[in-house]
């Protein structure tokens, strides 16, 4: 485990060298595959997420088996080419930004069955020591009346992805999703191929920002077939939005995965 230990150390600095708060390293999901590699899935950098093995032969790190991301090459083509992959672009909200919220979008590629199930949402506050606050975790609105209203989302055409208007001027379509006994929100993507849904935290009014914090967002979801899932971080004044992070897409996966964007 000592060994391991150092293989890893020593790993992490060329990766904070190549990346920075927005890609590479601190977007990438990191483990052990020998005592001296390391499997790198998720790495963005220059626009693409890539995965590959870092091996230390003795005296210097050699890249293998070098690929671009698969879930990242299944990303909508209707979405933005620089909003598909993971980044951080305002850890902490600029001034007259005064809450925050986090959101979902999921997709099914292609006509197959697929689902996304959202066990939880939950949006973190760093205060300047550098502790962790919850901040917002509602994913259903318990206290209202209206079934549409129980989840805060709807879905879309993909065709509209790039139409501002399609996003802002929608009401909630809570009925849409499945909200299963424990609590989570299944997501039925195969229902409706052509589109994204998208969903976010259901706290009213929104959760507030404090100044000088930063903050990030963190989901643990389970992909299933043809699903797949990207979530984010926004700021708002009023009814004005600012995306602040997003994550990698994540496709099907056996068990879940905690997925997070921001910091």
């Amino acid at each position: 485990m000592k060994k391991l230990m150092t293989v890893v150390c020593i790993f992490i600095f060329p990766f904070v060298a190549f990346g920075g708060n927005s890609d590479g390293f601190f977007t990438s999901n990191i483990s052990p595959s020998s005592p001296l590699s390391l499997k790198i899935n998720g790495f963005v950098y220059n626009g693409g997420v890539y995965d590959f093995d870092m091996v230390w032969t003795g005296n210097t790190f050699e890249l293998q088996n070098a690929l671009i991301n698969s879930c990242f090459q299944k990303a909508p083509i209707e979405q933005w080419e620089n909003i598909r992959y993971a980044q951080t672009v305002y850890p902490s909200p600029p001034k007259g930004y005064d809450s925050v919220i986090g959101w979902i979008a999921a997709v099914n590629y292609g006509s197959g069955d697929g689902s996304v199930i959202l066990k939880s949402l939950k949006v973190y506050g760093k205060d300047p020591q550098g502790i962790k606050h919850l901040i917002s975790d509602q994913i259903i609105c318990n206290t209202c009346t209206k079934p549409e209203d129980k989840v805060f989302g709807f879905h879309i055409p993909k065709s509209q992805w790039r139409n501002p208007n399609a996003w802002i001027n929608n009401p909630n379509n809570g009925t849409a999703f499945n909200v299963l006994p424990d609590g989570s929100v299944s997501i039925p993507t195969s229902s409706y191929p052509s589109d994204v849904f998208h969903l976010w935290n259901t706290e009213w009014p929104r959760s507030p920002v404090i100044s000088g914090w930063t903050y990030s967002v963190e989901a643990e979801v389970l992909p299933q077939g043809s699903g797949m899932i990207q979530i984010g971080l926004d700021y708002y004044t009023g009814d004005i939005v600012l995306e602040a992070a997003l994550s990698n897409w994540n496709c099907a996966t056996p068990d879940s995965i905690t997925v997070t964007a921001g910091f």
